[in-house]
């Protein structure tokens, strides 16, 4: 059949519906929840957890499966917000600190797990994970991670980033590496999670290219405050402004991309969060609570 003919027969075919090849549907993706299951810096007092105004230590749950860092305060969490700890599968860790990495925590979730799910999946750099495995080995599987090398988490791409935060575990406290902070690529679109640490490193910033992040989970340990000690691996909301500013000047960042302030301190932000909002340098910026639900 010569060309022509062809197209003619193509064209009637189509006209008639005869034989035409449908197009797949195009689905949009399930959103997914991001709940903050603790959303406090290091100076509260855990043994005060659940009374009125006492956040809890920082723990992220993406997709209800991913867990990212349980410290503290992590498994009490899961457990305050009636969480199922058989939907949870892997935990993704920042660093060592006992804020956001404690064995007897994972050990707790761990064994909260119904018997015949698998393992439950750690990951992070190496020390950490081992670190966070100690008190339950055999319930746990390891995975380690390396600096700007991508993961699959979850069905998620996780490239680990570094973070301006000194890692020191209890057991060895001269341990010098950076956390990680996490670029986390999901259907919905991209999270950058940035718990703890102080300015952007270049090297991260490199790593996320120009990537578009649906959201941001910023360290805001500190309000206005920028003579604290804290301040050298920690990010008060000035520095945030300006580090959210050059993310939008360069293109990763719109007026769609949520940010989220985590990590708050107890002495460094006001009692209540209409009073902290008066503070930000965004109207649009959103202060995390614990147990709060945002969406990808």
């Amino acid at each position: 059949m010569k060309r022509r003919t062809f197209l003619k027969s193509l064209a009637a075919t189509s006209l008639t519906g005869a034989g035409v090849l449908q197009a797949a549907p195009v689905t949009t993706p399930d959103p997914i929840p991001i709940r903050t299951l603790g959303t406090g810096a290091a100076d509260f007092n855990w043994s005060k957890y659940g009374e009125a105004g006492v956040r809890g230590s920082c723990s992220t749950l993406v997709d209800g499966r991913l867990l990212i860092d349980c410290g503290s305060t992590g498994y009490r969490a899961v457990r305050r917000f009636g969480v199922n700890p058989d939907a949870i599968t892997d935990i993704l860790f920042t660093h060592g600190h006992s804020d956001h990495c404690s064995p007897k925590e994972v050990r707790d979730l761990a064994a909260a797990r119904s018997s015949e799910k698998p393992k439950l999946r750690l990951w992070g750099v190496a020390p950490v994970i081992q670190h966070a495995s100690s008190l339950c080995a055999d319930a746990v599987e390891c995975h380690p991670v390396q600096i700007g090398v991508q993961t699959g988490i979850c069905g998620f791409a996780v490239t680990p980033l570094p973070a301006n935060h000194q890692l020191g575990l209890s057991h060895d406290p001269c341990e010098a590496r950076l956390a990680a902070h996490y670029l986390i690529e999901t259907p919905r679109g991209n999270l950058l999670y940035a718990l703890d640490g102080a300015w952007m490193l270049k090297h991260a910033r490199m790593l996320i290219g120009k990537k578009k992040l649906a959201a941001i989970i910023w360290d805001a340990t500190l309000s206005t405050q920028n003579d604290d000690f804290r301040i050298f691996e920690h990010c008060n909301l000035h520095m945030l402004h300006l580090m959210t500013g050059q993310l939008k000047r360069t293109g990763s960042v719109d007026g769609k991309t949520q940010v989220i302030l985590s990590h708050m301190a107890r002495t460094l932000w006001p009692k209540t969060e209409e009073a902290g909002r008066k503070l930000l340098p965004d109207p649009s910026w959103q202060i995390a609570q614990d147990g709060r639900t945002f969406t990808l």
